[in-house]
């Protein structure tokens, strides 16, 4: 099952997988750890998010080398949620998968009836949208755009924009938001899909001291090594004080990829600070 922070295991029929180190591990963590994640991101698991729609079952060889059923939860053309069920050593019967056919779809039911999919991505991708496109000449909507996102009216903010290798779907976004919320120690005030890419609001990091900028190079290597795992980089903008600006920000993010690309292709990372005079004479 997943959560805004973690993926997490929620029940379990034994403490151990018959010596699979890769159950045996996730149930002694109580939920799946950034290797595992990244394993399913190699394995193609978020690019066709939507085959898992229905119970589907995978036997080896997979990535737990045991046989697993399992299902996504999808709503509005974005991810929400999904789960999973291992048989450590032996193929599910009829009666097993049908049990989880029966408990995957009340879990349906039950977020349909509480409204999980309709108060959450679509009514924030709306806000993220009037945000961008009349955020600078409406302070009224800031205010209530912000409180609705949970975000600060100001800050030191830099903006990243993830963007994909090739032509994403928008439950593959869903997925690198639910891995960087769980995983990346990058101080920010908000991770964000919105619509094919992920938006990173960051706490600006120019005036840490050395100490603390040590600690965020390792901390932004490990974002930057998750990206490439799921065949993304991220352009990065200037600073940026009021959240009125997140256009701004947005533009500039963007266009640091569209010049840095051209230039270094095989780069993770781009950021505005290095091509804004490439900006400026084009």
């Amino acid at each position: 099952s997943s959560s805004t922070r973690r993926i997490t295991v929620i029940g379990a029929t034994r403490e151990r997988g018959s010596g699979n180190i890769y159950v045996d591990q996730m149930l002694e963590q109580g939920y799946y750890d950034k290797d595992s994640l990244q394993l399913m991101a190699e394995a193609g698991y978020f690019e066709v998010s939507d085959r898992y729609l229905r119970p589907v079952l995978s036997v080896p060889p997979n990535i737990c080398n045991d046989p697993v059923i399992l299902r996504s939860y999808i709503a509005n053309g974005m991810f929400y949620s999904f789960a999973g069920c291992y048989f450590p050593g032996r193929l599910p019967t009829m009666v097993d998968q049908e049990l989880f056919r029966c408990f995957t779809e009340q879990l349906d039911h039950y977020f349909r009836e509480t409204g999980f999919y309709s108060q959450s991505m679509p009514q924030r991708q709306q806000m993220i949208h009037d945000l961008l496109r009349y955020g600078e000449e409406n302070p009224e909507l800031v205010r209530d755009r912000a409180r609705g996102l949970r975000l600060p009216e100001t800050g030191d903010f830099r903006l990243g924009y993830v963007e994909f290798d090739e032509q994403a779907s928008t439950s593959k976004a869903g997925y690198m938001v639910l891995q960087l919320r769980a995983w990346s120690n990058v101080a920010n005030y908000g991770v964000m899909q919105y619509q094919n890419s992920v938006l990173i609001l960051f706490q600006d990091w120019h005036d840490y001291p050395v100490g603390e900028q040590l600690l965020f190079r390792e901390r932004w290597d490990e974002l930057l090594t998750l990206l490439g795992k799921n065949h993304a980089h991220i352009g990065v903008s200037l600073l940026f004080t009021e959240l009125g600006r997140l256009r701004m920000g947005y533009d500039q993010a963007r266009t640091a990829i569209e010049i840095g690309r051209k230039l270094d292709p095989d780069a993770l990372e781009y950021h505005y600070s290095k091509y804004y005079l490439n900006d400026m004479l084009e």
